[in-house]
């Protein structure tokens, strides 16, 4: 399975130089599964660490805010220690 969120960390640093959709095209083409993003996505280019830091907050929070969980911590794809 494609974890959106290990990719997003692990290509922080281009988010200043990658627009969003130039980072879908570069790294969402690499898999053979369906179309992951809307066909209407919000395009949105990261301006800064604190921008993408709201932005991770919400990849990683929206499974407890939908109900999906009720502790972070038992999303079973989590990573990393917070």
């Amino acid at each position: 399975m494609f974890d959106v969120n290990k990719n997003i960390c692990r290509h922080k640093g281009e988010a200043g130089s990658l627009a969003y959709g130039d980072w879908v095209k570069k790294y969402g083409l690499n898999i053979n599964l369906p179309p992951v993003w809307q066909k209407s996505f919000y395009y949105h280019i990261i301006a800064s660490d604190c921008d993408f830091d709201n932005h991770f907050d919400y990849i990683l929070y929206n499974p407890l805010k939908h109900g999906y969980i009720a502790e972070l911590e038992d999303w079973p794809y989590l990573f990393g220690d917070f």
